[in-house]
């Protein structure tokens, strides 16, 4: 029975009361809040900056709830409700059309789905025939006719070949007797199929003539269509076995046979025309297909050789050159009919007199039959009289000349027979041959760069190479630290020059046909390969290393560089005093005793440039004049800039800059680190001072120290009363003392350790890029990333660089601070907040754009250097730095492509 209508109002009524009372819940569990770490229950109400989800017949919806408190955000779960079905949930039926199967269903009032169940076959068109509207093609004896009709069901027009309504495909009623008889076939749907040839001469082979067309023999035909009046082109007679067509057949007795008057078919005289026997003749066979009878045609003479005596067929003298005018029957071979096996001599070879120069023995042949050309005896030898080399270049033989050899061709220096050369002036055609009648002079081969074997100097005259610095631009520009330099080997003599750049090497990979790239020496093992093409070709030269290259240097870079300077490798020295400008003079900072460092002016030795340096106590030391930084503070102290002291109450004397004291503390704390980054040894503890004195001297120490050491993935500092890290200890009871205000944990081991963020994966504890690709919408580059709550709150977030690279080279970078990171963090989180809880997904659209400017960022954009819309990002790195509140370092990711 169909629900009611009430019934179903109900139940969306339950379900929209549970969302209502999910969104007031109170859920008790621990909440932080800020950095106090304090406790309370949530309040949970309906959040209303997310929308919430509808649950259908099938897909849960979702009610977001958040804490009216501290923040926190969860959800609840609204079930589906479940398909409602029409008709009581009996089942439907979809009828079948001409071509559509139909089928049972039921359907949901809700949502419209539809649960099929079994299947009815489509019905196939019905054509009725009617002389007014159907169209009938013929069919020739090849090709089916058509018919073109309307189907009765559906009302529209097809047209079907013979053989579709054979098989069924349709069906046609109403089609009279007489159109199925006027069609010239069977009855029935077959009567549009092709029917065929109908042949004229039903009972003769391919191969006889029965007409001849245009009284031309050569256009001989055989047979026609009566249909269709097709002419068809003989064939070949077939040799019955045992007969040969190169004799006249004969009976038991040996006589010859005859062709008798008639034969099955007609008279002789009519069957057997030009091209056959006539009646009464001698004939060499009948042929089985046709019953002709043939006349003794040609012999098929081969080539033979003798074996015991008997003329036998010699293949492989089967192709035999002779001389002009003369026939394949001359001279010193035997023939060989392949029919018959008739033999015929062949005439003899005639040899040469002294005088026929084109027949008689020399240098180049032996003595030539003068009748077939054959050679009847060896030549006489070659001489290497003549001589192609630097004292004979004018010499010339055949279409040779001679040539000087290059670093990188051969030359041409040869001996060449002077019989031949004296056969070519006398106007004989000569094929000069290497090693046959001329022969290569050694020493002339190419000098291969004299094999880079020998360095010498730039300018000499002698044989090798030299080592020449240029500029990475090719040109002999000076070098500096800010272009870079390289060496390349120069060839003296050809001017060629030669740079390996160092290509991606691989090794087998562990599964078949798999290669891994080698990053290190440590993983360089024979077979070494290199991709070419494509392919992955074997290193086979034994000299290439991973450090060098076959010449034993080592390998250039991307840019070209090896043996010189990388680009910016300065030179920096400190500048004097005197070079410096007044306004200069007023940022510089010296040691002092609560900051070893020194801020100062550094000068480039090669390209003059100035840059400010931070620089450590001991280096500024050595670089102003002085032994070490003992004998700088010794300096210092004696004129009263160390330690300067000022009068306390107790009378006792602390520098004013970092409270060292001089005298002894009367307390200590001692700490001892679980991390060994952290340094922290003992904080001394003055009894002369007051608590709060005390309190605030030591806590800024403490958190300078744990500053400075700070690295990725510390978010605080513990304190403990023993080693094992279990009686953990507020900080503020350490040095402050208890409720009475005496002092506790002096002179006692305090023990630190290192509280770490939570970590998405292994490698990543703060942040990690998501993807990289093109929009298929704008054009644009979109970058994506998540970011951890734990680790980098938005509050926390001063600003965000994400910066697009080639190598070294930047080719765009964004950056969103201020007002416009606020906007972009506000804009983002509601469409990219993920159910993961704590992790944010972020995205950067727009990248490379050509206005270079979004309302939330920043770009700078390398001309030339952004990449089109489907240009290939490998090689390319994604990088992404947020610099947070409270952390000296930003933290920094990136990824390449």
């Amino acid at each position: 029975m169909k629900e009611h209508f009430s019934s179903r109002v109900t139940k969306l009524l339950v379900i929209l009361a549970l969302a209502i009372v999910a969104s007031v819940m109170f859920v008790i569990v621990g909440c932080g809040n800020g950095d106090n770490q304090t406790q309370h229950q949530h309040t949970w109400v309906s959040d209303t900056s997310r929308e919430d989800t509808e649950a259908t017949c099938t897909v849960d919806g979702v009610h977001y709830l958040i804490c009216s408190e501290c923040g926190m955000t969860t959800n609840d779960v609204i079930p589906a409700i479940g398909h409602t079905w029409a008709n009581e949930g009996k089942l439907l039926i979809e009828d079948a059309t001409c071509t559509q199967e139909g089928y049972y269903y039921r359907l949901c009032e809700i949502c419209g789905y539809r649960e099929t169940s079994s299947v009815i076959p489509a019905t196939g068109h019905h054509l009725e025939y009617s002389a007014d509207t159907a169209k009938i093609a013929v069919p020739t004896c090849t090709t089916d006719g058509t018919i073109t009709g309307t189907c009765k069901d559906c009302g529209e027009q097809f047209t079907y070949t013979g053989t579709q309504l054979k098989n069924g495909e349709a069906t046609i009623s109403g089609i009279p007797e007489n159109v199925l008889k006027a069609k010239e076939n069977d009855l029935g749907a077959g009567f549009l199929v092709a029917p065929g040839h109908k042949y004229h001469y039903d009972n003769r082979a391919e191969c006889v003539v029965v007409e001849v067309k245009n009284d031309q023999a050569k256009t001989a035909l055989w047979n026609k269509c009566d249909r269709c009046d097709e002419e068809f082109e003989a064939v070949e007679h077939t040799i019955p076995s045992g007969f040969a067509p190169c004799i006249v057949a004969v009976d038991k007795e040996n006589k010859e046979l005859k062709v008798p008057d008639t034969y099955e078919g007609g008279a002789a005289e009519d069957l057997n025309k030009a091209d056959y026997a006539a009646a009464g003749a001698s004939y060499a066979y009948q042929c089985p297909e046709c019953e002709n009878y043939l006349k003794p045609g040609d012999h098929n003479y081969q080539i033979s050789k003798l074996v015991s005596g008997n003329p036998v067929l010699d293949p492989e003298n089967a192709v035999f050159e002779v001389a002009e005018g003369v026939t394949t029957l001359d001279c010193h071979y035997y023939y060989v009919c392949t029919y018959c096996n008739d033999i015929e001599v062949a005439t003899p070879h005639t040899y040469p007199v002294a005088s026929d120069t084109a027949h008689f023995k020399n240098c180049g042949h032996g003595d030539l039959c003068t009748v077939c050309g054959l050679e009847l005896s060896q030549p006489t030898a070659h001489n290497k009289d003549g001589v192609m080399d630097r004292d004979h270049k004018d010499v010339t033989f055949g279409d040779f000349a001679y040539v000087e050899p290059t670093c990188t061709a051969d030359g041409v220096a040869y001996y060449f027979c002077t019989g031949c050369k004296t056969r070519e002036d006398a106007g004989e055609d000569i094929t000069w041959t290497l090693d046959t009648n001329y022969w290569a002079i050694d020493g002339y081969g190419k000098l291969n760069h004299a094999d880079w074997k020998t360095e010498v100097a730039e300018g000499s005259e002698a044989e090798g190479y030299y080592v020449k610095t240029v500029s990475r631009a090719g040109d002999d520009a000076a070098v500096n630290c800010v272009t870079g330099t390289y060496e390349r080997d120069i060839c003296n003599i050809c001017g060629a020059t030669r740079i390996s750049v160092k290509p991606t090497f691989y090794v087998q990979g562990a599964a078949a046909n798999t290669y891994v790239e080698v990053k290190s020496a440590d993983e360089w093992k024979a077979p070494v390969y290199v991709l070419e093409d494509g392919k992955y070709v074997q290193v086979n030269n034994a000299n290439v290393s991973w450090a060098t290259d076959e010449y034993g240097r080592p390998w250039t870079d991307d840019k070209g560089n090896y043996g010189g300077t990388e680009p910016g490798e300065h030179k920096w020295q400190l500048m004097e005093l005197k070079d410096y400008s007044a306004a200069q003079l007023k940022d510089i900072r010296y040691p002092t005793c609560d900051n070893k460092t020194a801020y100062m002016l550094y000068k480039c030795e090669n390209c003059d440039l100035q840059s400010w340096r931070t620089v450590d106590i001991d280096v500024y030391a050595v670089e102003a004049g002085y032994t070490d930084a003992d004998a700088l503070i010794a300096d210092y102290k004696e004129a009263n800039k160390w330690h300067v002291g000022t009068m306390n109450a107790c009378g006792h004397d602390l520098c004013s800059a970092c409270t060292y004291g001089n005298h002894e503390a009367q307390y200590y704390f001692v700490f001892k680190s679980a991390d060994s980054a952290m340094t922290i040894d003992r904080i001394a503890y003055f009894s002369c001072r007051t608590d709060a004195e005390n309190y605030d001297t030591i806590s800024a120490y403490v958190n300078e120290i744990v500053k400075k050491y700070q690295t990725t993935g510390v978010n605080a500092v513990k304190f403990y009363t023993d080693a094992e890290h279990k009686n953990e200890v507020d900080w503020n009871a350490i040095v402050k003392g208890n409720e009475n205000g005496s002092q506790i944990f002096v002179d006692k081991t305090i023990y630190v350790t290192r509280d770490l963020l939570p970590t998405s994966d292994a490698t990543q504890t703060y942040f990690n890029i998501e993807n990289v690709g093109w929009s298929d919408k704008d054009n644009d580059l979109e970058i994506g990333w998540h970011l951890n709550q734990t680790v980098i709150a938005n509050s926390k977030i001063t600003s965000i660089t994400v910066t697009l690279k080639q190598g070294n080279d930047v080719c765009v970078k964004a950056v969103t601070s201020g007002t416009q990171l606020s906007a972009y963090l506000k804009e983002c989180e509601p469409y990219w907040a993920d159910v993961k809880g704590d992790v944010l997904q972020y995205s950067i659209d727009g990248f490379c754009t050509e206005e270079g400017a979004t309302d939330t960022w920043t770009y700078t954009n390398e001309e030339g250097k952004v990449p089109a819309k489907g240009a290939a990002l490998t090689g390319y790195t994604v990088e992404i730095s947020i610099v947070v509140s409270g952390y000296e370092d930003p933290f920094v990711v990136s990824k390449t492509l």
